[in-house]
């Protein structure tokens, strides 16, 4: 495209500053779809991108190309790429969508099987029953590993990632269900930020009573996935509260591939285990009686001595104070005699 053809569109239909110029026709081409139908071109929902490749027949790497320049178009202006979300790229990638099929299908009979309850087995359940529910939807470790809780959207029967990376329905299953998976860790994300945290946790979590609030919008700006050690501890900066670390890609990716190859890794419990008392052999002794001698009299005739002391000592603290302030005077009579400024009537 020219110069003067980009001049003669409008500014929305102009491909942003910065773009290359081999995406520049794909570019125009989506700009003017976007606005005979009465649709932002930018920033573009992936709604109206999947409308627009589907209102323009092609071949996969034709479909490849235009997706290359939409994205590439909202990311040179600052926006969030829509051709990012899990069903556009199903969509241009059958491999892909065969190997979301299979990890979806693992995914949903290993979460029944993680626990959701118990310290510290509940914590890790919960979490990353989560986190591969999200892999099963189709995001990359490298999304997941930047959501915010900002980024998760409840609904009653749906659930939207980000800027709609990914919907998410319910199922009915209250134990495969990830509306259901993604609830239950939000209520932890609740409580994880809270100074007694872990405390908290680990009493509701054992006693099965965690409140079933969600997530908390004062933390919004936090991960949505979070790592803990191995007692549930939370790192913190500077010892500060309301801050979580998140949890990385790498990290994401090994929880996954852990859960998805091979057995499942074990959770192991940290609840308290009751110890029964030992049953006692032998009778303890007791002890000898000791008899005291009678002292009480002779503490009340110390005390009563004591008493009289200390009268004395107020009555000489007395006659200090009125020597004091004799000499306070005869002091003040000399410095102003002195000074020649004592009056005439006290000479």
């Amino acid at each position: 495209m020219t110069e003067s053809e980009q001049a003669s569109l409008p500014d929305d239909r102009c491909p942003p500053p910065g773009l290359a110029s081999r995406y520049h026709r794909a570019w125009t081409l989506f700009a003017r779809w976007c606005a005979a139908a009465d649709l932002r071109a930018l920033p573009a929902t992936p709604l109206t991108v999947a409308a627009f490749l589907d209102d323009h027949p092609g071949s996969l790497a034709t479909h490849r190309t235009r997706l290359t320049a939409i994205n590439q178009a909202h990311i040179v202006a600052g926006w969030s790429a829509p051709g990012r979300s899990a069903s556009l790229r199903d969509a241009l990638s059958e491999h892909r969508a065969r190997r979301r099929e299979r990890i979806a299908r693992r995914v949903e009979t290993v979460v029944p099987q993680l626990p959701a309850w118990g310290w510290t087995r509940g914590l890790f359940g919960r979490r990353n029953a989560a986190l591969l529910v999200l892999a099963a939807a189709g995001l990359t470790y490298s999304q997941i590993a930047v959501l915010t809780q900002r980024d998760l959207h409840l609904g009653g029967d749906q659930a939207i990632i980000g800027d709609r990376l990914a919907v998410l329905v319910a199922t009915g299953d209250s134990e495969s269900c990830p509306i259901e998976v993604l609830c239950r860790w939000t209520d932890v994300l609740r409580l994880a930020p809270h100074p007694a945290g872990r405390g908290l946790l680990e009493h509701h979590l054992g006693g099965r009573s965690l409140p079933a609030d969600g997530l908390d919008p004062a933390h919004a700006d936090l991960p949505l996935f979070t790592s803990f050690d191995s007692r549930g501890y939370t790192p913190m900066h500077d010892n500060m509260i309301q801050w979580l670390q998140p949890l990385s890609a790498t990290a994401i990716a090994t929880i996954v591939a852990a859960h998805l190859q091979g057995p499942l890794p074990v959770y192991r419990s940290r609840d308290a285990v009751p110890i029964a008392p030992r049953e006692r052999v032998n009778t303890p002794p007791v002890p000898e009686p000791i008899e005291l001698e009678d002292t009480y009299a002779a503490g009340i005739a110390a005390r009563h001595r004591d008493h009289q002391r200390l009268n004395e000592v107020d009555a000489l603290w007395d006659d200090f104070d009125d020597q004091v302030d004799e000499v306070s005077r005869m002091l003040e009579r000399a410095l102003a005699v002195a000074n020649g400024s004592l009056p005439d009537s006290a000479k």
